[in-house]
């Protein structure tokens, strides 16, 4: 039997809680932004697993305790052609609705592809290249024709596949983590051996600039 969706299901979460914590959530983070004075931001043009492309702009600074926060106030569908003209565009926009100055705007921390980089030449703004994605780039080209390294990331490879192919071999493993006093780890999937993720916070914390 084949069931053709035609209607969109909508529930009260969708038309109403959803709404209602996005006003409740985005007056919060505006009541805090009114105070800030100067901040620095992060930006990454990225897709989703459908392959849908996204924009998110993040904003970091300095509360009136010296603590370091970070808020994501933009992830945006961005189907146009990722040119520097207009991811330029789209970040102004971005300040521009948050009622953020680009001159309180100290630095702005990007990957180092060419229309993200031209987009922040265009503006004039202070740009510092990702450190977690130049660490990547670095230790991807430097394991790339090294046998030895080929050979320990096939073993990986195989460990992570062998648990992450099985429930009960996921749950004897954690079993033995209690047993032994191990912390517990999360599991990654194989799709992750030898890859880094450069948007760690761990990462991206040592590019932040204030002034």
């Amino acid at each position: 039997m084949m069931v053709v969706m035609r209607y969109r299901v909508e529930t009260i979460f969708s038309r109403t809680a959803l709404p209602e914590l996005y006003t409740e959530i985005r007056e919060k983070i505006r009541s805090e932004l009114a105070s800030v004075t100067d901040f620095a931001a992060t930006s990454d043009l990225w897709s989703s697993q459908g392959m849908i492309p996204y924009i998110s702009y993040t904003i970091h600074f300095l509360n009136k305790d010296w603590q370091l926060q970070a808020r994501c106030i933009q992830t945006k569908y961005l189907p146009e052609d990722h040119t520097g003209e207009m991811i330029a565009e789209s970040m102004e926009e971005t300040l521009s609705m948050w009622n953020l100055k680009s001159e309180c705007q100290v630095c702005i921390t990007t990957d180092s592809v060419s229309n993200i980089v031209n987009a922040a030449r265009r503006l004039s703004w202070p740009r510092l290249s990702c450190f977690g994605h130049n660490l990547h780039l670095g230790v991807l080209k430097a394991i790339k024709d090294d046998s030895r390294c080929s050979r320990a990331l096939g073993l990986c490879r195989k460990i992570v596949a062998a648990f992450s192919g099985s429930w009960k071999r996921k749950r004897e493993f954690t079993k033995a983590q209690i047993n032994l006093n191990l912390q517990q780890h999360s599991q990654i999937s194989v799709s992750f051996i030898g890859k880094f993720n450069y948007h760690d916070s761990d990462y991206c914390f040592n590019c932040f600039l204030f002034v």
